[in-house]
This record gives C-alpha cells, structure tokens and sequence, in this order.
C-alpha cells in the first residue's frame, strides 16, 4: 500500500513539474508577445515654437524626457551614461532663463542626440513648410539639385543670413545620427521656418527667405518662399514601372538585360505587397529574367517583413536573420500591447527555414542598390542579402549602422509639446563578427560629384549593368 502511495505523489509530482514548466513557458512567452493589440498614442495639438517657456516648464519637460530615456531606451537599463547626467544637468541650468519652444527644441535635441541612435531623438519643425529645395552634401559642401527657382549645381552659400557651414555645423549637434551619411541624406529636414529662425534667419513670413548662392562662378540672391512644393523629377522617365511610377513599389522588367529592376521607396508590409511581389516573380518567371536589381534607395524603412517575403521566392533552403534585445516598460506596454512592463527579452541572430514559393523560386543573380538614404528596415533588407552572401551591394554607404537600435515609441513633452521618438529594441546584424561597423558599406562603392547629379548620371545603376553584362 505504501509503495502505491509514493508511486501516485511521485506521479503528481512530475505532472506538476510538467505542468509548472508548461505554464512558465507559456506565461513568459505571452508577456513578451504583443497580444494586447497596438494604441497609439494620441497628441491634439502642435508645437508653437515662438511660445514662451518659463524655468519651471522647461524643468518639468527636462524630467520627463530624462525618464522616458531611462524607462525605455535599451542602452539605459542601468540608467543614463553619466556624460548624458552631466548634460541633463547642464541643461537644468540653463533652463533658469524663459526660452523659446525653438530655442529649447534645441536643447534637447543635443540631450537625445548623445544616445548615438538615428531613431531616438526630437521632431524639429515638425509639421512645417519646407523649402522647395533639393540639396545634396558633397565634400562639405551644400548643392543644390533642384527646386523653385534654382537650378541644378547651385552652391547653398546661406539662407537667410545663415552660412551653409553654420547649417551643417548645427546638423551635426541636434539630428540624431549613427554615422555622418545619414546626416547628408536627412539634412534637409532642417530647412524650417522654426529651425531657421532659431538660427537666426532673417524671414518674412508672407515673403519667405533670401537664399545667396554661387551660380556659375557669381553671388547671386534667390528670393525662396516656404511651403512651395518642389516636384522631384522621375530617374527613370523612359520606364513604365508596373503598377506604376508614382507608386512607393514597383518593376520594371529589362528583356536586352534579362533583369528586373525592383524598386521599393517604403517599406510598407501589407496584403497590397504580398500580391505584388508575387505578381513580380510570377513576370519574372513568365519571362525568363536572370537578374534582379533590388533598388532600396532613399528608403526610409518600415518594417523587415518585406525583406521575409521577397526571400520566400529566392531559391534558398534557409538564411540567417536579425537578433535583438527588446526592453518592455509601461509605454512599451501601452503603445505595442505586451503584458510585460519591466525586463527584456532577447533573441540571438538565428537561422530561419525559408517558407519557399517553391512553383515561383528565383535561382538567378541579385543586385542590391542602397545609398544614405537607405535607413532602418530598408538598410535591414540589404544587410540580411549581403550578410548571407544573396546579393552583391551596390552604391553608397547606409544611412544608419547594420547592429542598431530601433522600434521607436512615442511621445510628447507636457508644457512645449515637442514630440520625440525613442527605441526600445536593440537589432543585432545576422553576421556578429562585422557588429561595429558604423554603415553597411557596399561590395562596390561609387563616389557621385555635382556634375554626376546635374547630368542625371546613375553611377550605381551603371556599375550594376556592368556587372550584368560582364556576367553575360
């Protein structure tokens, strides 16, 4: 009888140890899963940047913004690197005299900015007119591309009194950046009527600006007014891109090349890119192309599900993908919808089994072209091809670094209602051992000059052809 006994709590013994095991396993899991459902955070009004702020609003919009930082950034799990304690109290000190929203826009740009990460950081300007503008950074250098009343290869000399070195000098202290590519892509986000102002600009509301260029070897004052609109020309008039060219996703199918040029300006997931990138390789199939030109330039990113479904048609058994260290908090919880709101949660880079589209499977070659505008899950997409030997890089180098944070939360400052962005997950490239590079640098490099863009020269696309056509 004894012995029966001691057989039937040991058997309740390990069903509760199953059991036990079962429901940590799943309780974890569910706590770091978003099953909640997103909620956005929801803002109702704007920044008025000529607002008076006094001491103690800037003091109260300072704390929140070093809390945020500390209860969500990954690189501020054992609190703030003391350089940035250091800052935030300097700032504290500053702020003991009224400021502008503008003036402290800037003050605390240069706090977020010190975290090194190109998607923590504040809006400035946001919601303003631009200048209708095109500009590119060569060689320290603001050129001029093309806009409403400039023509291509003006030299920006000043806008509104400010020199073009004070403009890339304050580019530098207050846009958040991981390497200085990224700075000479998204500058022109500084060229704001706030952001200028603040500057010191000299601007007519109603009339705009007085922009000084160097044209053809002579000064000239180029009267500029905000919030025209400037229509970039199409780089590829002569080509009917299915579905069309207006279209952030489209294909263009090259028969004398046997290529595909796939072009994608966002990285938008979505039933609508499902069916599209089937119906591109269901063409590409259909028409025996050998080639395709993955075209992932001045995309910004979005999501890397994109990079997942174009994968799913390359005739590859497996690859490996992204590791990431995710940090859960109370907005991480009320804005993705996750159980947990302490702790992190981390996943080593892997190998994924590829869910191949086996009757559509592409076994030809594939170019990758990126450039500084090539950021964030668009810089995802050419890193897991060149770190899985998929596809050859082609152009310049990324926007931002291939192990870098993202998944931004949001947020706004209670009293100047700046609005500013912070990651919460750390991303890990599928190659650890190329983890400090500062930009995915590409297998072929090309350098553009201002007579490049003014004749409208693709040197990316030239070395891609060559590549091709020597291949053929």
């Amino acid at each position: 009888m004894l012995r029966k006994i001691k057989k039937l709590l040991l058997g309740i013994t390990m069903v509760l140890a199953v059991l036990s095991f079962v429901f940590a396993f799943f309780y974890t899991a569910l706590r770091y899963t978003p099953i909640l459902g997103t909620k956005p955070p929801e803002f109702y009004s704007y920044p008025d940047y000529t607002q008076i702020l006094t001491p103690q609003e800037m003091k109260e919009d300072l704390r929140q913004l070093k809390a945020d930082l500390e209860q969500v950034h990954p690189a501020t799990i054992y609190g703030l690197p003391a350089d940035m304690e250091a800052a935030f109290a300097e700032a504290e000190n500053k702020a003991n005299q009224e400021m502008t929203v503008g003036e402290f826009a800037f003050l605390v740009a240069e706090l977020t900015c010190m975290l090194g990460d190109a998607h923590t950081g504040v809006m400035l300007g946001f919601g303003e007119r631009l200048l209708p503008m095109e500009i590119k950074i060569l060689d320290g250098k603001i050129f001029v591309l093309g806009g409403r009343n400039l023509y291509p290869g003006d030299q920006l000399l000043s806008l509104g009194g400010v020199t073009a070195d004070e403009i890339l000098a304050q580019a530098e202290r207050v846009l958040p950046a991981e390497n200085p590519y990224w700075l000479k892509d998204y500058i022109r986000n500084m060229l704001t009527e706030s952001v200028l102002t603040q500057m010191g600009a000299e601007i007519d509301y109603m009339r705009g600006l007085d922009a000084e260029v160097l044209r053809n070897g002579e000064t000239q004052v180029i009267r500029l007014e905000f919030g025209f609109t400037y229509e970039k020309a199409d780089p590829y008039p002569e080509r009917q891109f299915y579905p069309s060219n207006d279209s952030y996703q489209g294909y263009y199918l090259d028969q004398e090349n046997s290529l595909c040029h796939f072009r994608l300006q966002s990285c938008i997931y979505d039933e609508e890119y499902v069916d599209f990138v089937r119906t591109m390789f269901q063409d590409i199939k259909n028409q025996g192309i050998e080639n395709i030109i993955v075209d992932l330039r001045g995309n910004y990113g979005g999501n890397t599900y994109v990079a997942q479904e174009f994968l799913k048609y390359i005739d590859i058994d497996e690859y490996k993908y992204f590791g990431s260290v995710r940090r859960m908090s109370r907005a991480a919880s009320e804005q993705r919808g996750y159980l947990a709101r302490k702790g992190t949660v981390t996943w080593e880079p892997e190998t994924v089994t590829n869910q191949k589209a086996e009757e559509l499977l592409f076994a030809g070659n594939i170019y990758t072209l990126i450039d500084n505008g090539t950021f964030s899950a668009a810089k995802d997409f050419a890193v897991i091809l060149a770190d899985n030997g998929i596809g050859t890089i082609i152009g310049e180098p990324s926007g931002n670094a291939p192990n870098s944070y993202g998944d931004i939360l949001s947020f706004q400052l209670q009293h100047s209602k700046l609005f500013y962005n912070i990651s919460y997950t750390q991303w890990m490239r599928p190659d650890e051992g190329l983890a400090d590079a500062d930009a995915l640098y590409p297998h072929y490099q090309v350098t553009y000059t201002i007579d490049d863009y003014i004749n409208n020269r693709d040197l990316a696309m030239e070395e891609a052809l060559k590549l091709i056509q020597g291949d053929k």
